[in-house]
C-alpha cells in the first residue's frame, strides 16, 4: 500500500561545491525512518513528525554524497521548457504542429513525460530485437520494460526472458543508447562480468569503454562521439 503523504514545502540544499538543489519535504503517514528518493535535479524526502531538520540534514548529506555527480548533473527535461530526446534539445509545445527542434504534446497533456516514456518504448524494443539479431539471437519473446530506476540503466533477466531500461536514456545520442542495450543482451551470453563477457561486448560494441563515459559524464546535444 502506498505512503499517503503530505507536503512540507519545499527547501534548498546546498551541495559542497556550492550548487544548489531543491529539496521536497513529505510527512510520511507510517514507517519510522527518514527516506529518501533521488531524481534528476531534485529530490523527494520522506520523514516523521519527530525528525528535526539536523536529522533530515545528515541523511540527504549522506544520501547525496554517494550520488553526487550521477543523479543530479543531467538536465534531461526540465518542466515546462525542454528536454532531450536522442541527443537533441527539444522544446516542449503543447498541440499540433511545430519543427524538428520540437517535442508536441497533447493540449491536455498533464506531463511531458508520458510520451517521452512512449517514445523510447517503442525505440527500445525495435532497437533491442535488431541488436539481439546481429547477436545471433531472436529475441521475440522476450519482454522489453522502461521505468525509472535509480541504480542501473539497464537490466537484464534471462530466465524470465525480461530486460529492463531506465527511460531517461532515450534523451541521450542513438550510440549511447546503442552500448547499453549491448551491454544487457551480452547477458544472454554470460552472466556475470567476466573476460568472456567483456570478449563478446567488445566485439560487437568496439567503443564500449569510450560510450559509457560518456553516460557517465551525461553527454547530450553538441558534443561529438
Amino acid at each position: 500500500m502506498t505512503d499517503k503523504r503530505k507536503s512540507l514545502g519545499c527547501c534548498e540544499f546546498v551541495l559542497r561545491d556550492g550548487r544548489r538543489i531543491p529539496v521536497h519535504l513529505f510527512l510520511r503517514s507510517s514507517g519510522r525512518s527518514l527516506s529518501i528518493r533521488l531524481s534528476y535535479g531534485e529530490v523527494d524526502c520522506y520523514v516523521r513528525p519527530y525528525h528535526t531538520m539536523e536529522q533530515i540534514q545528515r541523511l540527504l548529506e549522506r544520501a547525496l554524497s554517494k550520488r553526487e555527480g550521477f543523479y543530479l548533473d543531467r538536465p534531461f527535461y526540465k518542466e515546462g521548457e525542454y528536454l532531450f530526446c536522442l541527443g537533441k534539445k527539444k522544446r516542449i509545445v503543447y498541440g499540433t504542429g511545430g519543427d524538428e527542434t520540437a517535442f508536441a504534446v497533447r493540449s491536455n497533456c498533464k506531463n511531458p513525460l508520458v510520451r517521452f516514456r512512449a517514445l523510447f518504448q517503442g525505440y527500445v524494443e525495435k532497437r533491442t530485437k535488431e541488436i539481439g539479431r546481429r547477436m545471433g539471437l531472436d529475441l521475440t519473446g522476450y519482454r522489453i520494460r522502461t521505468g525509472l530506476f535509480l541504480s542501473y540503466y539497464g537490466c537484464c533477466f534471462p530466465t524470465k526472458k525480461q530486460i529492463k531500461f531506465d527511460y531517461r536514456l532515450y534523451a541521450y545520442q542513438p550510440q549511447i543508447i546503442d552500448s547499453v542495450i549491448y551491454h544487457e543482451v551480452t547477458h544472454l551470453f554470460e552472466k556475470g562480468h567476466n573476460d568472456r563477457f567483456y570478449k563478446i561486448l567488445y566485439l560487437y560494441c568496439p567503443e564500449y569503454d569510450k560510450l559509457n563515459a560518456l553516460l557517465a559524464r551525461g553527454v547530450f546535444e553538441g558534443e561529438t562521439i
